[in-house]
């Protein structure tokens, strides 16, 4: 499931932004509605640009106790951006794999297009609708 397909359909419209900080109910509810299976689940957090995104998600699954079921993978081409997540998930003792990566390179990097959850921060202006589905 693409949460940032929906997220762009649902947000931005009306807000003309569509980060996860700046929608943070959405994105927590959206994230647990989809979480909320048994099983092992993986989220992709594309172009973080800082660490609010990977603090929301943290949240929406610790609050329903799925963090530790999910495997979370942030990618981004700023190294920036992966160093300031990367601290993040250090002080809050989060596992994450970090993955220097455009997100349409990303299958070949990490040999998998798999993901249950797929979240950006902005970067939804940069894909044409073809990209977008991918």
């Amino acid at each position: 499931i693409k949460l940032f397909i929906l997220a762009e359909r649902e947000l931005y419209p009306i807000y003309k932004k569509i980060y996860p900080s700046m929608n943070k109910a959405f994105y927590k509810s959206s994230i647990q509605k989809l979480a909320n299976k048994p099983g092992k689940k993986e989220v992709l957090i594309s172009g973080a640009a800082d660490e609010d995104t990977l603090a929301v998600v943290a949240e929406a699954l610790q609050e329903i106790n799925e963090l530790k079921n999910t495997k979370i993978v942030l990618a981004d081409l700023a190294e920036s951006a992966l160093e300031k997540s990367r601290q993040f998930a250090i002080e809050h003792h989060l596992e994450v794999e970090f993955v220097k990566s455009d997100i349409l390179d990303l299958p070949k990097a990490l040999g998998t297009d798999r993901f249950d959850i797929i979240l950006s921060d902005g970067i939804l202006d940069f894909f044409n609708e073809k990209e977008k589905e991918l």
